[in-house]
Formats: structure tokens, sequence, C-alpha cells
């Protein structure tokens, strides 16, 4: 029997194809918006394996999920799959706790893409990344996130070697989180963590890619066959949401909002000793970004562009 999977969509034409691709795999349930909801999501209706939210901008743009999955069980609520605009992905953020496990990212994200992570998310055989929570804030989680990110990175550089592909490490730094925190208190720091999560995890799509908090405000992201060419678009990508969020950092001298550095290195791998240079190398390039904070240095430190503006926040690649 198949799963069941509730998709919560109010596009006319995107929810027809959604419901058309997740049916080879789901028994599919469409509902476009919470008048619907109750009739599903109730103590005596059959329970779902899945939930799927994807709303455009029009109409409803948010659902309060935990109104209709309160009575349930912890262990009964449905596994989620958050799709949703970078002005109301924060309410959704607020309700990760009430999930045993929710995966949020920030539109656009093809119907390819949605599919592949839906399913990854109730076979048996997972991608690495859900190993690791992802989206929690708590020091000892990270702790355990950065020891299996260092043993999947291992993993990834070994068959990197094998296939004779190029592997990307990238590490991100919040600027100015400690004077953020004092600032603005430590609930809008933890929000601003679960931002940077959500937007890194945006740009994670393939089954090996992985993105994990390290420790307080620095994140460790690897792309397994992912050329220059490849982090320098999915790092346009992550400048576009860094834009769009807009979160609040007023007694940073760069700019009123939240700004990221970041440190990458792009390198096809030839022997296993080379793999403990690599990590160092991606380090220094985020250090050295944040001597001057708001940059982004790549394999060369030599400039590439001038410098851009979009929005308010202004971001530097070398």
């Amino acid at each position: 029997m198949k799963p069941r999977l509730l998709l919560i969509d109010n596009d006319p034409v995107q929810s027809k194809l959604k419901r058309i691709s997740f049916s080879k795999m789901y028994h599919v349930v469409l509902v476009k918006g919470s008048k619907e909801l109750s009739k599903y999501l109730n103590p005596t209706a059959e329970p779902f394996q899945m939930i799927v939210l994807d709303l455009m901008s029009i109409r409803e743009r948010f659902i309060d999920l935990t109104a209709y999955v309160s009575h349930l069980e912890f262990n009964q609520i449905p596994l989620v799959f958050i799709v949703s605009h970078s002005d109301v992905v924060e309410r959704y953020i607020r309700q990760i706790t009430a999930y045993p496990m929710c995966e949020v990212v920030i539109k656009p994200l093809s119907l390819a893409f949605i599919e592949q992570r839906v399913n990854a998310l109730v076979s048996e055989e997972k991608p690495p990344r859900y190993n690791v929570n992802s989206l929690s804030i708590d020091d000892s989680v990270a702790r355990y996130n950065t020891q299996f990110f260092m043993q999947h990175l291992s993993h990834c550089w070994l068959e990197c070697i094998r296939s004779n592909e190029p592997i990307t490490l990238m590490y991100c730094n919040i600027d100015y989180f400690a004077l953020m925190q004092s600032f603005h208190g430590k609930v809008h720091a933890c929000y601003a963590i679960r931002m940077v999560q959500v937007m890194l995890q945006s740009i994670v799509q393939r089954k090996n890619d992985m993105a994990v908090r390290a420790r307080r405000d620095d994140f460790y992201v690897v792309f397994p066959s992912c050329d220059e060419q490849g982090i320098d678009q999915k790092i346009k990508r992550l400048k576009i949401m860094l834009n769009e969020v807009l979160i609040s950092n007023h007694v940073s001298p760069l700019s009123p909002f939240l700004s990221i550095s970041v440190g990458h290195i792009t390198q096809i791998p030839r022997s296993l000793e080379q793999i403990n240079i690599f990590v160092e190398l991606a380090k220094a390039r985020l250090n050295k970004a944040k001597e001057d904070r708001d940059l982004v240095l790549a394999n060369s430190n030599k400039p590439k562009q001038q410098k851009q503006t979009l929005r308010h926040i202004p971001l530097l690649i070398h």
C-alpha cells in the first residue's frame, strides 16, 4: 500500500503537476488551503506519512500547521516538507519544534528537486544529510553534526578521487554575531541562526550535499562533484536570499541587516593525505574574509569582479 501524502498547494498549475509526480509513489490528497485541512487532519481521519506545503504568492500565503497536528501524539505527526516565500518562512521556522522532522527551504525550488527531497524523507536509504539535525541550535547537536560532517567529507573525498571529479568545501560565518546577540537578544540571534540554516539548506540539493551548523555562528557546507562555476551559482542564490529576508543587525558597521562572510575552495582530490590541507585552506579563506567582513573568498584571493550592492547588503566577491 502506498504511503499517504497530503499536498497543500494553491497554485492551479503546479499543484496538478506535483500531484501527478507524487502519485508514482504516494496516495496523494490535494488541498488548496486551511479551509479543507480540518477534514483531513483530525483525530478520526486516516493518518498521513508526509505533508508537503507549497503556497504561491496570492491567496493564502501561510498556514499554521501546529493547530492541525497538536492533537496527535508526537510519534504520529507526519514528516513535513515546506517550500516557502522568504517573507513568511520565519513563521514556519518557529513551528519546527512541533515536528519530529521538518525541512524548510526558500523558493524557488524546481519540482524535480522537491520530488527528490520528499522521496528521500520517507525512503529507507536516506541521504547522509538526514543523519544530522540541520535545523537545531543546540550546541551538543552542533558538535555531533560537525563530527558526522567530517566523516561524510572524507567519504565524499574518496568518491571524488575514484571518479576524478572536483569537490567544493564552503565555510560561512555570521558577521558581528556577538554584537547582534548582545544588542538584539538571544531570541533574535537564534532566529538569525535558523534563517541562515534554512538558506544553506535551500542551496543543498543533491544527495551527498550537506550543510551543518558547526558551532554558534559558523557553518560548513560540502558539495561533491561541484566545480567553481557551480559554487558561484550557489553563492549568487545565497546572496539573493540574504537580501530578501533582511534580518536586522543594527550594530553592524557594514549594514543594518545581517551579512555573512564566506570562504570556499574547489579541488580535484588526488590522495587521502591532501584532505587536511584542503580543510585548512577553506578555514584560512574564511578567516581572511572575516578580517574585512561581508566577503566571499574563493580559491585565489585575486578580485574576480567589482563590488556589488544588492538592495542593502553589499557583497564583494574576490
